[in-house]
């Protein structure tokens, strides 16, 4: 009978939405509701993009579901609708806006490590322009940039071009700086995750090079991560991607993707094609499934962070308080 009420009790604190690690604490959120983000602003590529790419070269095929890389909405859509909030596009590479029509500036090929309207400081700066340099601390800002540096590097014939994957870090790093001193409170910046799974490398047989390029990547950037909560006495919300990602593809049939190997596209002219239960759309995309399942992943971590910094959180390195002071 203990066994059994152990685990009647494990249930209800799952079913509670907290860890083990805070069942001992009455949560802010009961005993002082909490107003929640005021808008999601987005920063990244081609997994978060929801029509700028689109606007600028023109709309996407039919199998693309409204100008989404994904068979259905994506990340940037499923985290916006648990939140509350809006993933709309900006458009503001489309030169039909005088400002910012979205607060999503995500898009594909947007390289972190280089300059330009389309790359990831340009869609910060874009940003930055249109709130005067202020903004609002009740914004969460999703930093998710380096994906295509990352996958350029690795594409990219050898030696492995390291410079790049620093250049990428370097270029997030300055403009989390930018954000920062702009005013932002909340920031959520997830790792790369080791994409030689992705049936577009098992084919090109560069699952070790795949591997070398995210490992660097992810130490030099979460050591920025560091170094910017050092320098600036700010938390960043984080992320380990990549762990999750193993995760998934390890336990993909507990989430109801019955094919985490084969692309979906190539098997519709046969029917065998259900995007619901595979995990790859093409051999460089994932279906809407898969997006979803990673945006709960990364809206529960966050909450739970935020949650958890609502309580006091202190840097170990620099001493001192790191949450939103708000």
């Amino acid at each position: 009978m203990k066994i059994y009420s152990r685990l009647i009790a494990t249930g209800l604190l799952l079913l509670s939405g907290f860890s083990f690690a805070h069942s001992n604490h009455k949560t802010d959120l009961i005993d002082q509701p909490q107003q929640g983000f005021g808008e999601l602003v987005i920063f990244g590529g081609v997994f978060t993009d929801t029509g700028n790419f689109a606007s600028l070269y023109g709309d996407l095929p039919g199998i693309f579901w409204n100008n989404r890389f994904a068979n259905g909405p994506v990340i940037s859509d499923y985290m916006a609708e648990t939140l509350g909030l809006s993933a709309s596009p900006s458009l503001h590479v489309a030169g039909e806006v005088s400002e910012p029509m979205g607060t999503n500036y995500s898009m594909r090929n947007a390289w972190a490590g280089q300059s330009g309207e389309l790359n990831i400081s340009g869609q910060v700066q874009t940003y930055l322009a249109s709130k005067d340099y202020s903004v609002p601390a009740d914004s969460l800002i999703f930093m998710w940039a380096g994906s295509h540096d990352v996958v350029e590097a690795i594409t990219t014939p050898a030696p492995l071009p390291y410079q790049m994957l620093d250049d990428a870090v370097f270029g997030i790093e300055a403009q989390l700086y930018l954000l920062i001193d702009s005013g932002a409170q909340h920031i959520f910046a997830p790792t790369f995750a080791d994409i030689g799974f992705l049936p577009a490398m098992q084919r090109r047989g560069i699952e070790a090079r795949v591997t070398e390029a995210t490992d660097y990547f992810n130490r030099k950037f979460s050591r920025m991560l560091n170094r910017v909560e050092r320098n600036t006495g700010q938390r960043i919300y984080r992320f380990d991607f990549d762990r999750y990602v193993k995760g998934l593809v390890a336990n993909a049939g507990f989430y109801g993707i019955k094919n985490s190997v084969d692309v979906c596209v190539e098997q519709l002219a046969t029917g065998g094609c259900d995007f619901n239960s595979f995990l790859f759309m093409t051999d460089v995309l994932i279906t809407s499934k898969t997006h979803k399942l990673i945006a709960d992943a990364f809206t529960q971590d966050l909450l739970h962070q935020v949650s958890y910094c609502k309580r006091g959180n202190y840097h170990r390195r620099t001493k001192h308080h790191l949450c939103p002071s708000n």
